[in-house]
Protein backbone atom coordinates (compact mmCIF):
# COMPACT_ATOMS: atom_id res chain seq x y z
CA UNK A 1 0.00 0.00 0.00
CA UNK A 2 2.61 2.59 0.97
CA UNK A 3 4.56 1.95 -2.54
CA UNK A 4 0.98 2.57 -4.77
CA UNK A 5 0.70 5.57 -2.80
CA UNK A 6 4.03 7.09 -3.41
CA UNK A 7 3.40 6.40 -6.94
CA UNK A 8 -0.04 8.13 -7.13
CA UNK A 9 1.87 10.86 -5.53
CA UNK A 10 4.90 11.23 -8.57
CA UNK A 11 2.20 10.84 -10.87
CA UNK A 12 0.34 14.07 -9.84
CA UNK A 13 3.85 15.74 -9.40
CA UNK A 14 4.86 14.52 -13.05
CA UNK A 15 1.87 15.78 -14.48
CA UNK A 16 1.74 19.14 -12.89
CA UNK A 17 5.50 19.82 -13.91
CA UNK A 18 4.42 18.68 -17.62
CA UNK A 19 1.00 21.17 -17.34
CA UNK A 20 2.92 23.66 -16.46
CA UNK A 21 5.51 23.74 -18.94
CA UNK A 22 3.55 23.27 -21.75
CA UNK A 23 0.96 26.23 -20.63
CA UNK A 24 1.33 29.89 -22.51
CA UNK A 25 1.35 32.73 -20.21
CA UNK A 26 -1.53 34.10 -21.51
CA UNK A 27 -2.18 37.97 -20.85
CA UNK A 28 -5.54 39.08 -18.55
CA UNK A 29 -7.14 42.19 -20.34
CA UNK A 30 -9.42 42.17 -17.31
CA UNK A 31 -10.40 46.01 -16.36
CA UNK A 32 -9.31 46.11 -12.52
CA UNK A 33 -7.49 49.56 -12.05
CA UNK A 34 -5.77 48.07 -8.91
CA UNK A 35 -2.64 48.62 -7.89
CA UNK A 36 -1.30 45.41 -7.76
CA UNK A 37 -2.16 44.24 -11.26
CA UNK A 38 0.33 44.19 -13.96
CA UNK A 39 -2.09 43.00 -16.70
CA UNK A 40 -2.53 46.20 -19.16
CA UNK A 41 -5.90 47.45 -17.34
CA UNK A 42 -4.39 47.55 -13.77
CA UNK A 43 -2.97 50.26 -11.75
CA UNK A 44 0.29 49.43 -10.82
CA UNK A 45 2.19 52.03 -12.81
CA UNK A 46 0.42 54.91 -11.76
CA UNK A 47 0.27 53.83 -8.25
CA UNK A 48 4.26 53.60 -8.61
CA UNK A 49 4.16 57.32 -10.00
CA UNK A 50 2.57 58.73 -7.39
CA UNK A 51 5.83 59.07 -5.06
CA UNK A 52 7.31 61.05 -7.97
CA UNK A 53 4.27 63.55 -8.22
CA UNK A 54 3.46 64.01 -4.13
CA UNK A 55 7.03 62.77 -2.77
CA UNK A 56 8.51 59.54 -1.06
CA UNK A 57 6.81 58.41 2.33
CA UNK A 58 3.62 60.37 1.02
CA UNK A 59 1.40 57.35 -0.58
CA UNK A 60 -0.63 55.42 1.14
CA UNK A 61 -3.82 52.94 0.43
CA UNK A 62 -7.04 52.32 1.48
CA UNK A 63 -9.83 50.11 0.95
CA UNK A 64 -12.70 50.77 3.19
CA UNK A 65 -15.69 53.84 2.38
CA UNK A 66 -15.26 57.13 2.34
CA UNK A 67 -17.91 57.48 5.79
CA UNK A 68 -15.51 54.98 7.71
CA UNK A 69 -12.63 56.24 6.62
CA UNK A 70 -12.46 59.49 6.59
CA UNK A 71 -12.54 61.09 9.65
CA UNK A 72 -12.55 64.41 11.31
CA UNK A 73 -8.51 64.45 12.11
CA UNK A 74 -7.69 63.97 8.35
CA UNK A 75 -6.22 67.59 7.15
CA UNK A 76 -4.16 68.29 4.72
CA UNK A 77 -5.20 65.36 2.94
CA UNK A 78 -5.38 64.11 -1.23
CA UNK A 79 -7.46 60.58 -2.12
CA UNK A 80 -7.75 59.11 -5.09
CA UNK A 81 -10.36 56.96 -6.71
CA UNK A 82 -9.88 55.15 -9.98
CA UNK A 83 -12.88 53.29 -11.01
CA UNK A 84 -15.72 51.96 -13.84
CA UNK A 85 -18.01 53.13 -11.75
CA UNK A 86 -18.56 55.32 -8.98
CA UNK A 87 -22.01 55.22 -6.82
CA UNK A 88 -21.91 57.26 -4.53
CA UNK A 89 -24.73 57.11 -1.24
CA UNK A 90 -26.11 59.61 1.46
CA UNK A 91 -23.60 58.68 4.36
CA UNK A 92 -20.35 58.40 1.43
CA UNK A 93 -21.63 61.58 0.33
CA UNK A 94 -21.68 63.64 3.33
CA UNK A 95 -18.17 62.32 3.86
CA UNK A 96 -16.41 62.86 1.12
CA UNK A 97 -18.25 66.68 0.68
CA UNK A 98 -17.51 67.37 5.05
CA UNK A 99 -13.88 66.43 3.77
CA UNK A 100 -13.17 68.23 1.34
CA UNK A 101 -14.88 71.31 2.56
CA UNK A 102 -12.47 71.30 5.25
CA UNK A 103 -9.41 72.00 2.74
CA UNK A 104 -8.78 68.27 1.64
CA UNK A 105 -9.04 67.38 -2.00
CA UNK A 106 -10.53 64.56 -4.10
CA UNK A 107 -9.81 62.91 -7.35
CA UNK A 108 -12.51 60.78 -8.85
CA UNK A 109 -11.72 58.75 -12.27
CA UNK A 110 -14.78 57.07 -13.60
CA UNK A 111 -16.30 56.27 -16.33
CA UNK A 112 -20.02 56.30 -14.91
CA UNK A 113 -20.65 59.13 -11.57
CA UNK A 114 -24.06 57.97 -9.95
CA UNK A 115 -25.66 58.42 -6.55
CA UNK A 116 -25.89 61.53 -4.39
CA UNK A 117 -22.50 63.06 -4.96
CA UNK A 118 -22.98 63.96 -8.22
CA UNK A 119 -26.51 64.84 -8.17
CA UNK A 120 -25.33 67.33 -5.33
CA UNK A 121 -22.89 68.96 -7.33
CA UNK A 122 -24.64 68.86 -10.64
CA UNK A 123 -22.85 66.79 -12.71
CA UNK A 124 -24.03 64.80 -15.33
CA UNK A 125 -22.00 62.30 -17.61
CA UNK A 126 -22.48 61.30 -20.75
CA UNK A 127 -21.53 58.13 -22.78
CA UNK A 128 -21.94 58.33 -26.28
CA UNK A 129 -22.93 54.65 -27.60
CA UNK A 130 -21.30 55.54 -31.09
CA UNK A 131 -17.76 56.26 -32.01
CA UNK A 132 -17.98 60.36 -31.69
CA UNK A 133 -14.79 60.92 -32.99
CA UNK A 134 -14.72 59.11 -36.60
CA UNK A 135 -12.75 56.42 -37.67
CA UNK A 136 -9.74 58.12 -35.71
CA UNK A 137 -7.34 55.93 -34.11
CA UNK A 138 -6.78 58.28 -31.58
CA UNK A 139 -8.25 61.20 -29.85
CA UNK A 140 -6.56 64.01 -28.77
CA UNK A 141 -6.72 65.96 -25.02
CA UNK A 142 -5.48 69.14 -23.69
CA UNK A 143 -5.39 71.28 -20.80
CA UNK A 144 -7.12 74.57 -20.76
CA UNK A 145 -4.81 75.93 -18.02
CA UNK A 146 -2.37 78.07 -20.42
CA UNK A 147 0.43 78.12 -17.09
CA UNK A 148 0.91 74.02 -18.55
CA UNK A 149 2.60 73.19 -21.64
CA UNK A 150 0.34 73.45 -24.86
CA UNK A 151 0.13 69.94 -25.73
CA UNK A 152 -2.34 67.71 -27.32
CA UNK A 153 -2.07 64.08 -25.72
CA UNK A 154 -3.07 61.47 -27.96
CA UNK A 155 -5.28 58.78 -26.69
CA UNK A 156 -7.22 56.07 -28.40
CA UNK A 157 -10.72 56.95 -28.97
CA UNK A 158 -12.97 54.20 -27.11
CA UNK A 159 -10.45 54.98 -23.80
CA UNK A 160 -12.04 58.61 -23.89
CA UNK A 161 -15.39 57.69 -25.09
CA UNK A 162 -17.08 59.67 -21.91
CA UNK A 163 -17.01 63.40 -21.09
CA UNK A 164 -18.46 65.64 -18.65
CA UNK A 165 -21.49 68.14 -18.79
CA UNK A 166 -21.62 70.17 -15.68
CA UNK A 167 -25.27 71.55 -14.70
CA UNK A 168 -24.81 74.89 -15.99
CA UNK A 169 -27.91 75.51 -13.81
CA UNK A 170 -26.27 74.99 -10.98
CA UNK A 171 -24.96 77.61 -8.47
CA UNK A 172 -21.75 75.69 -8.13
CA UNK A 173 -18.67 76.96 -9.76
CA UNK A 174 -17.44 74.61 -12.47
CA UNK A 175 -13.53 75.11 -13.60
CA UNK A 176 -13.02 72.88 -16.91
CA UNK A 177 -9.19 71.93 -17.09
CA UNK A 178 -9.21 69.27 -20.00
CA UNK A 179 -11.17 69.06 -23.23
CA UNK A 180 -10.77 66.83 -26.54
CA UNK A 181 -10.52 68.44 -29.60
CA UNK A 182 -14.19 69.24 -29.92
CA UNK A 183 -14.40 70.83 -26.67
CA UNK A 184 -16.16 68.40 -24.85
CA UNK A 185 -14.70 68.44 -20.91
CA UNK A 186 -12.89 65.54 -19.23
CA UNK A 187 -11.69 66.85 -16.57
CA UNK A 188 -13.03 69.28 -14.27
CA UNK A 189 -12.53 70.84 -11.03
CA UNK A 190 -15.68 71.86 -8.33
CA UNK A 191 -14.66 73.94 -5.40
CA UNK A 192 -16.41 73.08 -2.53
CA UNK A 193 -15.41 75.05 0.74
CA UNK A 194 -11.73 75.17 1.59
CA UNK A 195 -10.94 72.12 -1.20
CA UNK A 196 -11.91 70.92 -4.04
CA UNK A 197 -13.28 67.42 -5.74
CA UNK A 198 -11.66 66.77 -9.39
CA UNK A 199 -13.79 64.19 -11.50
CA UNK A 200 -12.20 63.13 -14.54
CA UNK A 201 -14.45 60.63 -17.10
CA UNK A 202 -11.99 58.41 -18.32
CA UNK A 203 -10.13 56.21 -15.62
CA UNK A 204 -8.48 54.02 -18.79
CA UNK A 205 -6.21 56.46 -19.24
CA UNK A 206 -4.34 55.74 -15.46
CA UNK A 207 -4.11 52.37 -16.55
CA UNK A 208 -0.76 50.39 -17.24
CA UNK A 209 -1.82 50.01 -20.96
CA UNK A 210 -2.05 54.18 -21.41
CA UNK A 211 1.13 55.47 -18.85
CA UNK A 212 3.47 52.62 -20.65
CA UNK A 213 2.20 53.19 -24.55
CA UNK A 214 3.93 56.70 -24.52
CA UNK A 215 5.97 58.76 -22.69
CA UNK A 216 4.24 61.98 -22.88
CA UNK A 217 0.72 60.10 -21.19
CA UNK A 218 2.74 59.83 -18.09
CA UNK A 219 3.00 63.65 -18.73
CA UNK A 220 -0.36 63.71 -18.66
CA UNK A 221 -0.99 61.93 -15.66
CA UNK A 222 1.46 64.37 -13.62
CA UNK A 223 -0.22 67.22 -15.21
CA UNK A 224 -3.87 66.03 -13.81
CA UNK A 225 -2.72 65.23 -10.66
CA UNK A 226 -0.56 68.35 -10.28
CA UNK A 227 -3.75 70.20 -9.08
CA UNK A 228 -3.73 68.21 -6.05
CA UNK A 229 -0.97 69.44 -3.43
CA UNK A 230 2.29 68.03 -2.61
CA UNK A 231 1.01 66.22 0.87
CA UNK A 232 -0.20 62.82 2.13
CA UNK A 233 -2.16 61.13 -0.40
CA UNK A 234 -4.38 58.09 -0.33
CA UNK A 235 -4.83 55.39 -3.24
CA UNK A 236 -8.17 53.85 -2.51
CA UNK A 237 -10.01 50.91 -4.40
CA UNK A 238 -13.33 51.09 -2.68
CA UNK A 239 -15.14 51.97 -5.84
CA UNK A 240 -12.94 49.49 -7.91
CA UNK A 241 -13.97 46.63 -5.99
CA UNK A 242 -18.05 47.45 -5.93
CA UNK A 243 -18.03 48.38 -2.85
CA UNK A 244 -16.13 45.54 -1.05
CA UNK A 245 -13.86 45.51 1.56
CA UNK A 246 -11.47 42.95 -0.63
CA UNK A 247 -8.00 42.27 1.12
CA UNK A 248 -5.16 41.36 -0.92
CA UNK A 249 -4.32 38.03 0.63
CA UNK A 250 -1.96 35.02 0.28
CA UNK A 251 -4.71 33.07 -0.55
CA UNK A 252 -6.44 35.37 -2.97
CA UNK A 253 -2.23 35.87 -4.53
CA UNK A 254 -2.19 32.60 -4.73
CA UNK A 255 -5.18 31.95 -6.86
CA UNK A 256 -4.15 34.92 -8.96
CA UNK A 257 -1.22 33.09 -10.25
CA UNK A 258 -2.05 29.90 -12.55
CA UNK A 259 1.49 28.24 -11.94
CA UNK A 260 0.57 28.85 -7.96
CA UNK A 261 -3.15 27.80 -8.10
CA UNK A 262 -2.33 24.58 -10.13
CA UNK A 263 0.52 23.72 -6.71
CA UNK A 264 -2.39 24.88 -4.62
CA UNK A 265 -5.18 22.25 -6.28
CA UNK A 266 -2.57 19.88 -6.91
CA UNK A 267 -1.41 19.93 -3.05
CA UNK A 268 -4.94 19.63 -1.91
CA UNK A 269 -5.60 16.54 -3.81
CA UNK A 270 -2.00 15.17 -2.58
CA UNK A 271 -4.07 15.65 0.87
CA UNK A 272 -6.91 14.11 -0.38
CA UNK A 273 -5.19 10.44 -1.63
CA UNK A 274 -2.93 10.50 1.91
CA UNK A 275 -6.32 11.28 4.04
CA UNK A 276 -8.19 8.31 1.89
CA UNK A 277 -5.19 5.61 2.18
CA UNK A 278 -4.41 6.15 5.51
CA UNK A 279 -8.41 6.07 6.82
CA UNK A 280 -8.60 2.73 5.15
CA UNK A 281 -4.96 1.69 6.77
CA UNK A 282 -5.49 2.78 10.15
CA UNK A 283 -9.25 2.51 10.74
CA UNK A 284 -10.46 0.25 13.59
CA UNK A 285 -13.62 -2.27 13.27
CA UNK A 286 -16.67 -0.20 14.79
CA UNK A 287 -17.93 -2.79 17.85
CA UNK A 288 -21.48 -3.15 17.47
CA UNK A 289 -23.68 -2.19 20.08
CA UNK A 290 -26.81 -4.10 21.18
CA UNK A 291 -29.75 -1.55 21.51
CA UNK A 292 -30.97 -1.12 25.10
CA UNK A 293 -34.43 -3.40 25.63
CA UNK A 294 -37.32 -1.86 26.26
CA UNK A 295 -38.08 -3.71 29.98
CA UNK A 296 -41.47 -1.00 30.19
CA UNK A 297 -43.54 -2.72 27.32
CA UNK A 298 -42.36 -6.34 28.57
CA UNK A 299 -43.84 -5.10 32.10
CA UNK A 300 -46.87 -4.04 30.39
CA UNK A 301 -47.38 -6.70 28.44
CA UNK A 302 -46.71 -9.19 30.98
CA UNK A 303 -48.98 -7.79 33.38
CA UNK A 304 -52.28 -6.99 30.60
CA UNK A 305 -51.62 -10.58 30.25
CA UNK A 306 -51.87 -11.31 34.39
CA UNK A 307 -55.02 -9.65 34.38
CA UNK A 308 -56.88 -11.34 31.11
CA UNK A 309 -56.04 -14.82 33.09
CA UNK A 310 -57.67 -14.21 35.98
CA UNK A 311 -60.66 -13.29 33.82
CA UNK A 312 -60.76 -10.05 35.94
CA UNK A 313 -62.04 -7.58 33.03
CA UNK A 314 -63.63 -4.81 34.83
CA UNK A 315 -59.97 -3.86 36.43
CA UNK A 316 -58.32 -4.39 33.15
CA UNK A 317 -61.12 -2.11 31.43
CA UNK A 318 -61.21 0.32 34.44
CA UNK A 319 -57.05 0.55 34.09
CA UNK A 320 -57.63 1.28 30.31
CA UNK A 321 -60.21 4.15 30.56
CA UNK A 322 -57.29 5.44 33.24
CA UNK A 323 -54.92 5.31 30.95
CA UNK A 324 -56.61 6.68 27.72
CA UNK A 325 -57.74 9.65 29.87
CA UNK A 326 -53.87 10.22 31.14
CA UNK A 327 -53.33 9.94 27.25
CA UNK A 328 -55.85 12.72 27.04
CA UNK A 329 -54.48 14.41 29.48
CA UNK A 330 -50.99 14.76 28.44
CA UNK A 331 -51.69 15.79 24.52
CA UNK A 332 -54.35 17.56 24.44
CA UNK A 333 -54.68 19.68 27.41
CA UNK A 334 -58.24 18.64 28.28
CA UNK A 335 -60.11 18.37 32.17
CA UNK A 336 -61.26 14.67 31.95
CA UNK A 337 -62.74 15.32 35.71
CA UNK A 338 -65.92 15.60 33.85
CA UNK A 339 -67.01 13.74 30.95
CA UNK A 340 -69.48 16.03 29.75
CA UNK A 341 -70.50 17.79 26.54
CA UNK A 342 -67.85 20.15 26.86
CA UNK A 343 -65.41 17.21 26.62
CA UNK A 344 -66.27 15.78 23.88
CA UNK A 345 -66.96 19.20 21.71
CA UNK A 346 -63.06 20.02 23.09
CA UNK A 347 -61.77 16.64 22.71
CA UNK A 348 -63.35 16.71 18.90
CA UNK A 349 -61.71 19.83 18.30
CA UNK A 350 -58.22 19.01 19.29
CA UNK A 351 -58.29 15.51 18.14
CA UNK A 352 -60.20 15.53 14.86
CA UNK A 353 -61.99 12.28 15.99
CA UNK A 354 -65.69 12.81 15.25
CA UNK A 355 -68.37 14.14 18.15
CA UNK A 356 -70.42 10.55 17.93
CA UNK A 357 -67.67 8.12 17.94
CA UNK A 358 -66.33 10.37 21.22
CA UNK A 359 -69.82 10.33 22.52
CA UNK A 360 -69.98 6.55 22.12
CA UNK A 361 -66.74 6.04 24.24
CA UNK A 362 -67.54 8.00 26.77
CA UNK A 363 -71.16 6.31 26.83
CA UNK A 364 -69.04 3.02 27.29
CA UNK A 365 -66.71 4.37 30.33
CA UNK A 366 -69.77 5.12 32.00
CA UNK A 367 -71.48 1.55 31.75
CA UNK A 368 -68.00 0.01 32.37
CA UNK A 369 -67.97 2.12 36.06
CA UNK A 370 -71.31 1.38 36.95
CA UNK A 371 -70.74 -2.55 36.27
CA UNK A 372 -69.15 -5.00 38.84
CA UNK A 373 -68.12 -6.76 36.59
CA UNK A 374 -67.79 -7.38 32.34
CA UNK A 375 -67.75 -9.69 29.55
CA UNK A 376 -64.67 -10.51 27.84
CA UNK A 377 -66.63 -9.63 24.82
CA UNK A 378 -67.12 -5.81 26.21
CA UNK A 379 -63.39 -5.68 27.01
CA UNK A 380 -62.75 -6.48 23.71
CA UNK A 381 -64.97 -4.10 22.11
CA UNK A 382 -63.27 -1.16 24.51
CA UNK A 383 -60.39 -2.09 23.22
CA UNK A 384 -61.31 -1.80 19.47
CA UNK A 385 -63.20 1.93 20.32
CA UNK A 386 -59.68 3.29 21.99
CA UNK A 387 -57.46 1.88 19.86
CA UNK A 388 -59.25 3.64 16.92
CA UNK A 389 -59.57 6.76 18.56
CA UNK A 390 -55.78 6.58 19.25
CA UNK A 391 -55.37 5.66 15.52
CA UNK A 392 -57.52 8.63 13.95
CA UNK A 393 -56.12 11.00 16.52
CA UNK A 394 -52.33 10.00 15.56
CA UNK A 395 -51.50 9.05 19.40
Amino acid sequence: MGKRYYIIIGVLLFIFILVNASTPNTVSWKITYKKKDKNPYGAEVAYAFLEDIFGKGNVDFNNTSPYDYLHENMNNFNVIYVAGSVQTYETDRDAIMEFVSRGNNVFIAANYFNGSLADTLGLTETYPHDNPYGFADSVSLSFTNTQLERTEYKFQHNHIANYIMPDTSSERDFIILSESSDYQSHFVQVPLGNGNVFFHSNPMLFTNFNMLHESNQQKYMSNCLSYLPKTKTIWSEYFSTGGSQENDTELRFILSNAQLRWGYFILLALIGVFLIFQSKRRQRAIPVIEPPRNSTLEFVETTGRLYFQQRNHANLAHKKILFFLEKVRNRFYINTSVLDENFIESLASKSGVPQEEIRGLVKQFENIKKSISITETQLLELNKKIESFYTKANL
